[in-house]
């Protein structure tokens, strides 16, 4: 029996910024500007394969990337969905649908 091969998801560390005289006001502005450019550039179905990867689960999560997808429902708009949005996604198990929202939360 052979199996695919499993995506794997590196993980690169954040910038450091240190204060000195030219760049202690532009720091903030910086990081930020930086870390929204990695999470908007991720996908719906980066974000469930990440849970999958974190909560070591195959395919638990990636079944709802159709329906998320189907709705058009971005990276950015899965942090404002209630518990009845998510269930009707289909997304019915309790600890499935925290975990998501935790997730979303710390993009």
């Amino acid at each position: 029996m052979s199996y695919a091969p499993q995506p794997q998801i590196i993980y690169y560390p954040a910038p450091v910024y240190f204060a000195n005289s030219y760049s202690l006001s532009s720091s903030p502005n910086i990081n930020n500007s930086f870390t929204l450019a990695i999470h908007s550039s991720k996908t719906v179905h980066e974000f469930f394969l990440e849970l999958e990867v974190i909560n070591n689960e195959s395919g638990s999560y990636t079944q709802f990337e159709r329906a998320f997808e189907n709705e058009k429902i971005s990276l950015d708009t899965i942090k404002e969905l209630s518990k009845s949005d998510l269930i009707e996604l289909g997304v019915n198990k309790m600890e499935w649908r925290k975990k998501i929202m935790k997730l979303a939360c710390e993009y």
